[in-house]
């Protein structure tokens, strides 16, 4: 079974009608607006779509669906096929992804794969890449980090079950308490799922 997750913000996701029927959605938002049905509100209202990605994750370490797509709520001005891929299938998502690795690709149609120093330059300057790396990794931070911007992916629940759960909540629990992170965890997510 494959499942989209959305992390809603404030666009129309009406497109998820697209989808063929075996996808199942599900529905992230946070904040104090109204919550429609269809929709999970997660709080505290920190970490951006990366905190909502990490969270699906943790809670639903045991039951995940085969193959998750994670997405903003519009996503087309990063991925401008996205229905496309989620509707079809592994031979699709290789052709189409910028990166992938044992069952994770990361799509984008807008950039192509970006570097960065540890510093997040030239694209976003200020992180501290090299710093969360120490958190995360054992092995030295590289001097070139590669990663697929927009933060549009999907992975199968047997490459995510590789990683103990503790350390997605590890992740979760630095992207509710450092304000820097979700950008800096977004470029490491590569390095994350390709463990």
């Amino acid at each position: 079974m494959k499942e989209l997750v959305i992390a809603a913000y404030d666009r129309d996701y009406s497109w998820i009608y697209d989808l063929d029927s075996n996808v199942k959605v599900t529905i992230y938002k946070k904040g104090n607006n109204e919550l429609k049905s269809n929709e999970i509100l997660i709080e505290p209202n920190l970490g951006r779509d990366v905190h909502t990605f990490f969270y699906h994750l943790v809670n639903r370490y045991n039951s995940l669906s085969d193959i998750t797509f994670f997405s903003q709520d519009y996503p087309f001005d990063h991925v401008s096929n996205y229905i496309e891929l989620i509707n079809g299938d592994k031979n699709l998502w290789d052709k189409n992804a910028k990166q992938f690795n044992n069952g994770c690709w990361f799509f984008c149609t807008q950039y192509d794969v970006l570097s960065c120093d540890p510093n997040g330059s030239p694209h976003h300057p200020g992180l501290n890449l090299d710093k969360m790396w120490e958190t995360l990794f054992t092995t030295d931070c590289p001097d070139i980090i590669h990663f697929t911007p927009t933060g549009h992916f999907a992975i199968s629940k047997e490459q995510v079950r590789k990683i103990p759960q503790e350390y997605y909540q590890y992740i979760l629990n630095i992207l509710e308490t450092q304000p820097s992170s979700p950008w800096e965890i977004e470029r490491l997510e590569p390095y994350i799922f390709f463990q």
